[in-house]
């Protein structure tokens, strides 16, 4: 960031981009504490984050096959 305000961004991800976007779904959701969310791993080994209960997934990680 520049002392002026600008934020230059490379690379395959945008992070400021994403951040901006995450500050603003925050406050979309009232500005739920940490302890409002949770994490479900099912026998699939996916990854659930949810907010509030289970019934709300936010996202998944992709199904993956356990390693042997």
């Amino acid at each position: 960031m520049h002392a002026d305000g600008r934020v230059e961004q490379a690379g395959e991800r945008h992070l400021a981009d994403e951040a901006d976007q995450t500050w603003h779904n925050w406050q979309t959701r009232e500005q739920p504490a940490v302890s409002d969310f949770g994490l479900t791993v099912d026998l699939h080994h996916t990854q659930t984050v949810w907010l509030h209960h289970p019934d709300t997934p936010l996202w998944s990680t992709p199904h993956t096959q356990p390693r042997r």
